[in-house]
């Protein structure tokens, strides 16, 4: 990833919104950047939390079944791991939220009500725009540790998972009308990746499908259910708002 490709399939999105808010008239108004603490802090630690939670169910799921092996997790080794690459991620993930959800997503909500068509628009290009990074820019041994099914299969695979966790990111945003919110929960999904690639925890190659933290049908489909859940609690809490402005 530490290559001038990488660099600049990273902020070729991120430039290209800041000259359509600076130069084409879409301004800033939108942009999600108020942290909004004081109405938002159960959904920041919210934010914090549904990564780990959720990864904890689906490895507990594993570990009961014998498909998963944790003999060589421990927490006071794992955490400074997790500290190390949390700080990064922030940073990285600053720029990508606030073209998926501070742009993207706050754009079609002022043009739309649909949000099915904002999960699905959103999702999409989120996921096409991964591509690279599973087909250039990953190793094939790191992407084996989490799907064990060649970088192709990885790739196609991941912008199904994008479109699913997209219902989550989305329902957080619109909830919150916090880029900040997002930010954090992208970064931990991130900083948990050493789970597997560290091999602090490891997945049997023919049950990474249904317990892997990343790829597994249990944690995705515990994600659409918190996605859900989400959209309801906005529906609830703002039942008549205007759209993002």
């Amino acid at each position: 990833m530490d290559s001038i490709g990488a660099g600049i399939w990273i902020a070729i999105p991120l430039i290209t919104v800041l000259l359509l808010r600076t130069f084409a008239g879409d301004g800033w108004s939108y942009s999600g950047l108020k942290p909004g603490f004081s109405k938002n802090l159960k959904w920041y630690g919210f934010a914090a939390l549904v990564f780990p939670v959720v990864i904890s169910i689906a490895l507990f799921i594993g570990k009961t079944m014998n498909w998963v092996n944790t003999a060589c997790f421990n927490l006071a080794a794992y955490m400074p791991v997790f500290g190390s690459v949390i700080g990064f991620e922030w940073i990285k993930n600053i720029f990508e939220e606030s073209v998926w959800r501070g742009y993207l997503t706050a754009k079609l909500d002022r043009i739309t009500r649909n949000e099915w068509l904002i999960y699905v628009i959103v999702g999409l290009v989120w996921g096409l725009w991964h591509l690279p990074y599973y087909l250039v820019f990953l190793d094939e041994h790191y992407l084996a540790m989490f799907f064990p099914y060649g970088r192709y299969a990885v790739a196609l695979y991941a912008v199904l998972v994008i479109c699913v966790w997209t219902i989550m990111f989305t329902e957080l945003f619109l909830l919150t009308r916090s880029l900040w919110v997002v930010v954090i929960l992208h970064s931990v999904e991130d900083a948990l990746n050493p789970l597997i690639s560290e091999q602090f925890v490891t997945v049997q190659a023919d049950k990474t499908l249904i317990v892997s933290p990343t790829f597994g049908v249990i944690p995705l489909t515990l994600y659409l259910l918190t996605g859900l859940y989400l959209r309801k609690q906005r529906l609830r809490i703002r039942p008549s708002e205007k759209n993002f402005g």
